[in-house]
């Protein structure tokens, strides 16, 4: 059984790729419909961009619709379990490496500190988590595909979200990791997995970030010291659900790489490869078993 390719550009700021096993051309039709409409029902509580969402509501004060309260909960887990390199308020932080890139400097020692002591001040508003975008996207992912498989007739399903990879279906996928030094359409992946189910994600710091005074920084800001950070250039995780995925290699993306390996090896069923910004892999014993040898 061959899949139905669709493609939808525009949600979630990536353009969503399905794979889609079904018993018949209409039930693909289904399970891509419902697939689509759950991620864009959940985009529009998420989009801090949007005035009339679910989370801008909330950060002026409204009540959570329970979608949000679901998310911030894991959001608050992963901050607890990663003892702070995973942090839902490092928006806070985000605007002040946005502002100072506007003035034309990083930011001070005292800025930092400022924000960072914010952050932990639960009076204060920069508080409160206003940056779900590490968890949210990986969280709808997952929800769009347990609504789809729901579908009469649905075999399995693939959702690509950029980046963040789910799936269910009748074959394993093989999954290929880029080179973060060389991010070329026609060059080869450095690695190769066999995914027979489940998720994988990839964050890095190779592609985003702000020029400042002649120097280029990194988007990725590790919440516990407020500064760019780009020692990790990709970090790439295979979890059972997209969420846990994209926490974990968000945790990774800021984690020295012995704390990093140390963090996953306390995890159940998650596995990663690293690659450092001087091109160096580390890969756990997980990781090891699913690669593929060309």
């Amino acid at each position: 059984m061959d899949p139905v390719i669709a493609r939808h550009h525009g949600l979630l700021g990536t353009t969503i790729e399905l794979q889609i096993w079904a018993e018949s051309p209409s039930s693909a039709g289904l399970v891509e419909m419902a697939a689509i409409n759950e991620i864009e029902r959940l985009q529009g509580i998420f989009n801090v961009h949007d005035a009339g969402s679910g989370i801008r509501r909330w950060l002026t004060g409204q009540a959570a619709p329970p979608e949000l309260d679901e998310v911030l909960a894991l959001a608050v887990r992963w901050r607890e379990l990663s003892r702070g390199a995973f942090d839902p308020a490092v928006g806070a932080l985000v605007e002040l490496w946005d502002a100072a890139a506007a003035a034309g400097h990083p930011p001070t020692d005292e800025e930092r500190r400022a924000v960072l002591a914010a952050m932990r001040d639960p009076a204060d508003p920069r508080s409160r988590p206003s940056n779900l975008n590490a968890i949210a996207k990986g969280w709808i992912v997952d929800c769009s595909l347990r609504r789809a498989c729901e579908v009469d007739g649905a075999v399995g399903l693939t959702i690509n979200a950029g980046g963040d990879l789910l799936h269910r279906g009748p074959r394993a996928l093989i999954v290929g990791i880029e080179d973060p030094q060389r991010p070329y359409d026609n060059e080869p992946p450095l690695v190769r997995v066999r995914l027979p189910h489940g998720a994988l994600a990839t964050s890095g710091g190779a592609r985003r970030g702000w020029a400042i005074a002649g120097r280029w920084y990194s988007h990725v800001i590790d919440p516990r010291s407020g500064q760019s950070v780009d020692h990790v250039a990709s970090a790439s995780v295979i979890a059972p659900d997209a969420a846990t995925a994209d926490a974990v290699a968000t945790v990774l993306s800021v984690s020295s790489v012995p704390d990093g390996l140390a963090f996953v090896a306390r995890l159940e069923d998650v596995c990663c490869c690293l690659i450092t910004r001087d091109g160096e892999l580390h890969r756990d014993g997980g990781w090891l078993a699913a690669q593929v040898t060309p």
